[in-house]
């Protein structure tokens, strides 16, 4: 028996995952073999053959049933490449961010395949693999492509469905998330993996548009509280200043927080071999509430780059993203006029450095490290935190450099803007996980303190 059989047992009620299949009529005959085989293996499927009421209008009823899949699996043949109706569900597929699964039965023209299908791995079920124990070998393969990352992929399902409700009825305030499923939903998009399926625009509005309202909502009561502490102890003038003061900061936090939420989408692959993602993602986020309720205005960060035209669209948007809420960027082209730069009046709160400048000499210290030495020699046990541009990420090298106490390495803008905003948020105060400290010190992490 295949290892994949055992999925159907293990996965409870209510977890086992949906497959749209997606096909030409032509090829039925095996578009029968794989659903059973999907069956067998814990996969719930859906076609429009089987699962189509009668007198149902069609087209509504078929991408509901793409939306509530969470995977879809499309049969190529040449006859489904041809299909302008297979076209149409591929097109919603990826409207809704499903995940992709296609199974190629015989060979079919490139420039005839969806280019949506043709950035991702195929499934050949053809020739000797079309039958027998090459046919069950490629429907475990294709199972255990289903099952990756499935609870991060159910949720995208399940909030899709929600933010869908939320869009065909008038984008009603009822509808949003509120308290602990919005905290979840804000976790959920901050540890994205790499493999999974995109977040859609209106992922996105969903959550955002939640969080604008929560945020609001607080702003009312703690504003009506105040007005009630008027007129109940006679507070007068002191009051409604406060009253003003909490309103403004509820201001920032709505408007830095829809930032936030925009910019920083976790990629666990960019982060480390050992700490626990989710943990991570809390910590984004609980930063990111942490500094909008502040005036970041005197916030300067240091960025260092030997090279002015390295990630220069990055740095750009990091830039401006930033200086929206008050932050200062100065720039250093090498060490020495980082170190000139922090030896100044005008204390830095972050330095940003790439790893290695081209003027390093062979055999020495790389750049970001000389610059990390001297901020630990200046910082007194309090170094200021330092964070690693790489332009190539390798997650034991950076938890080998959280080891010297790099704050992290980064590769992509989102990843180096949640590290940014946990940096500015923890300060000198920053401790590493309690992973990266048992790696550090060669204990288990069930022997580090909390």
């Amino acid at each position: 028996m295949s290892v994949a059989h055992d999925t159907k047992t293990s996965l409870a009620a209510g977890t086992r995952p949906k497959a749209f299949i997606s096909y030409s009529r032509k090829d039925l005959p095996f578009v029968d073999q794989l659903t059973a085989a999907l069956e067998a293996r814990g996969i719930d499927t859906q076609r429009d053959r089987d699962d189509i009421p009668v007198a149902t209008p069609w087209r509504p009823e078929l991408a509901d049933m793409i939306r509530r899949s969470d995977s879809f699996v499309c049969v190529l043949s040449p006859a489904s490449v041809a299909s302008a109706e297979v076209i149409k569900e591929i097109e919603e597929a990826v409207r809704l961010g499903k995940r992709l699964a296609p199974v190629v039965i015989s060979e079919v023209d490139q420039a005839n395949v969806h280019e949506a299908l043709r950035a991702v791995n195929y499934a050949f079920v053809t020739g000797p693999e079309a039958s027998g124990a090459g046919f069950e070998s490629k429907a475990d393969t294709l199972v255990q492509s289903l099952l990756t990352d499935l609870p991060w992929v159910k949720e995208h399902t399940r909030l899709g469905l929600l933010a869908a409700r939320w869009a065909e009825r008038k984008k009603s305030s009822a509808l949003l998330l509120r308290g602990s499923e919005l905290e979840t939903a804000e976790v959920w998009r901050a540890k994205q993996v790499r493999e999974s399926p995109g977040l859609t625009p209106l992922h996105r509005e969903f959550i955002a548009a939640s969080r604008s309202a929560a945020t609001r909502r607080m702003r009312t009561w703690i504003g009506l509280a105040l007005a009630a502490l008027v007129v109940t102890a006679g507070l007068g003038s002191y009051a409604w200043v406060k009253k003003l003061e909490v309103e403004a900061e509820n201001l920032r936090f709505e408007k830095f927080f829809d930032v936030v939420s925009k910019e920083s989408t976790l990629r666990v692959e960019d982060v480390s071999a050992v700490e626990d993602e989710v943990a991570i993602a809390k910590r984004v986020v609980t930063a990111g509430r942490n500094l909008a309720r502040r005036d970041s205005s005197g916030v300067r960060i240091l960025w260092v780059d030997d090279d002015p035209d390295n990630n220069v669209e990055d740095k750009k948007h990091i830039k401006e993203t930033m200086q929206r809420f008050g932050v200062e960027f100065v720039s250093a082209s090498s060490v020495e006029a980082a170190k000139a730069s922090l030896l100044s009046d005008a204390p830095f709160d972050l330095v940003i450095s790439d790893l290695k400048h081209n003027a390093d000499p062979e055999g020495t210290r790389l750049a970001g490290l000389r610059i990390l030495d001297h901020l630990k020699a200046e910082g007194a046990g309090r170094p200021i935190p330092l964070i690693i541009y790489a332009t190539v990420f390798d997650r034991e090298q950076a938890d080998r450099a959280k080891c010297e106490g790099v704050v992290a390495e980064a590769r992509s803008r989102a990843t180096m803007f949640a590290w940014i905003l946990i940096a500015l948020d923890e300060g000198r105060d920053y401790r590493p996980s309690r992973e990266i400290r048992a790696l550090c010190s060669g204990k288990d992490v069930l022997d580090v303190g909390p």
